[in-house]
C-alpha cells in the first residue's frame, strides 16, 4: 500500500512540475517526506526537490536536496541513481559560476567518473568528462579568478578527448550522439581561443554525427 501511495505521489510531483507549478511539487515532496516514507522513495523526493528548487532558481536549496538525495542513494547501495544524481547537483553547483562552486562539482565528477569506470558504466562516465569539459570552459569564459586563463581550455580539450576514447564502448548510434555532442563542446574551446574557422569546421562535424546517427 505504501508503494502504491508513493508511486501516486510522484506522479502528483511529476504533473505539478509539468505544469510549472513548482510552489505545490515542494509542497507535496515534503509532505511526503515528513511521513517517513522507504528509503528509495525518500531519495527520490529529496531529487525531486532539487529539480524543483532549479526550477525556481534556489540554487542553494537545489544543491542541498541534491546531496541529500546522493547520500541516500547511496546508503541503500542504488549507485545507477547516485550517480545521476551526482550529474544534476554538479550542474546546479556550476550554475553559482564561482570557484568554490566549482571546484565541489569536479571533485564529485573525479570521485564518482571512477566509481562509472569500475562498474562499466560508460555512459555516466561519459557524461561526466563531459560536464568536466564544460566546468573548465565556464570557468574560462565566467571565473572572477581565472577568466580567459588558457590552461583551462587545454583541461576542457583533454576532458573531451578522454570521454571520446570511452564513447566507443557504447552502441554505435549512441555513440555518434555523444561524439557529436563532445564535437559541439569542442567548438567553444575554439571559440575561447579566437579560432572561428575551426568552430565552424567543428560544429559541421557535429552536425554530420547528428545526422549519421
Amino acid at each position: 500500500m505504501g508503494l502504491a501511495r508513493d508511486s501516486f505521489q510522484t506522479a502528483q510531483v511529476d504533473l505539478l512540475m509539468r505544469n510549472a507549478d513548482y510552489g505545490g511539487a515542494i509542497e507535496l515532496c515534503q509532505a511526503a517526506i515528513a511521513t517517513h516514507p522507504p528509503a528509495m522513495s525518500q531519495a527520490g523526493y529529496e531529487q525531486l526537490l532539487a529539480s524543483a528548487y532549479s526550477f525556481v532558481d534556489n540554487l542553494e536549496a537545489a544543491c542541498t536536496h541534491g546531496r541529500q538525495a546522493i547520500k541516500a542513494y547511496e546508503s541503500i547501495g542504488a549507485i545507477d541513481s547516485a550517480s545521476d544524481a551526482v550529474m544534476k547537483l554538479t550542474s546546479d553547483l556550476s550554475s553559482f559560476r564561482q570557484e568554490a562552486a566549482w571546484q565541489e562539482a569536479k571533485q564529485l565528477l573525479d570521485d564518482w567518473i571512477a566509481k562509472d569506470e569500475t562498474r562499466a558504466d560508460w555512459e555516466a562516465a561519459v557524461n561526466k568528462r563531459e560536464m568536466r569539459a564544460q566546468i573548465y570552459i565556464q570557468r574560462f569564459f565566467y571565473s572572477s579568478e581565472k577568466q580567459g586563463h588558457l590552461p583551462l581550455l587545454d583541461l576542457a580539450e583533454e576532458a573531451i578527448q578522454a570521454a571520446e576514447v570511452l564513447a566507443q564502448h557504447l552502441q554505435p548510434r549512441q555513440s555518434q550522439r555523444r561524439l557529436a555532442n563532445l564535437h559541439q563542446l569542442r567548438g567553444q574551446i575554439y571559440q575561447g581561443r579566437g579560432d572561428e574557422d575551426s568552430v565552424i569546421q567543428t560544429w559541421q562535424s557535429a552536425l554530420q554525427l547528428y545526422e549519421a546517427a
